[in-house]
């Protein structure tokens, strides 16, 4: 999420668990013969319709985005289960959503950890200062004018303080 900020775009993510398999050498080869490749998926025709396949699918998918239905919050916020608590570093600064308090948000602004940063480190994106994400934030908002339904909770749950309509803005 920091990656996509900082290029200045925004991104939404649930932390789930569960099994992950790559499914596409398990399709009959009927359906095989069929598939067309259109980018990440293959299509296959089905008369008046067609019928996308994707070729990874499994629990953790499937938990991740019912933890993401159960948010019932808009904006680029990161959520895990309430009960999974206890895996996060003590370094992740949490919050329960307003909407459902068995949700937490992560502030994945703020929350640093050694193998995180390591892990930017070595992927090419090299550590980003909260404060140029909470920059990047704010001008994706305002660039898009988007609404405080998505803007507030954005702030929020990223540790970002609203400002109010009449302060100035920082350059």
């Amino acid at each position: 999420m920091r990656g996509m900020t900082a290029a200045g775009c925004v991104a939404r993510a649930a932390i789930a668990e569960g099994d992950l398999a790559d499914y596409s050498g398990c399709r009959p080869p009927e359906v095989q013969k069929q598939a067309v490749r259109d980018g990440d998926d293959d299509v296959i025709s089905l008369g008046e319709g067609i019928m996308t396949l994707q070729a990874v699918m499994g629990q953790g998918i499937i938990n991740a985005v019912t933890l993401d239905k159960l948010t019932d919050t808009k904006g680029a916020i990161l959520t895990i289960a309430a009960a999974k608590k206890a895996r996060l570093s003590p370094a992740f600064r949490t919050a329960p959503l307003e909407a459902n308090s068995e949700v937490l948000a992560i502030d994945w602004v703020h929350s640093s950890a050694p193998l995180i940063d390591r892990v930017a480190s070595q992927s090419g994106l090299g550590t980003i200062d909260p404060a140029v994400l909470e920059d990047r934030l704010r001008t994706y908002v305002a660039t898009h004018r988007l609404k405080s339904s998505w803007s507030t909770p954005t702030f929020r749950y990223a540790g970002l303080r609203e400002k109010a309509a009449s302060e100035p803005e920082i350059s």
